[in-house]
């Protein structure tokens, strides 16, 4: 986790993958980082609780996060064109 978290500049657009990586926005720091998700989410926070969870609000690895400022959502063919630097 510490070699994840020191990877990203410290202002970064990232795509968080499955599993370990979907932890990245828990310990990013003073980091700037803009969490990307596959499931059409950009912009999300933490990994909280299932107790302190939003509707509707999480990551690629299905676990609940924050919702960030200006988070956005949009669908799944677009999410995967961010990722592949399409559009």
């Amino acid at each position: 986790m510490r070699r994840g978290r020191r990877s990203p500049r410290r202002e970064a657009c990232v795509n968080l993958g499955l599993g370990i990586p979907s932890y990245l926005s828990s310990y990013a720091g003073d980091r700037h980082l803009i969490p990307h998700g596959e499931n059409g989410i950009l912009g999300y926070g933490e990994i909280v609780p299932g107790d302190q969870t939003y509707p509707d609000v999480f990551n690629a690895s299905g676990y609940p996060v924050t919702p960030g400022p200006g988070i956005s959502y949009f669908d799944s063919v677009t999410a995967f064109e961010m990722v592949r630097g399409a559009g």
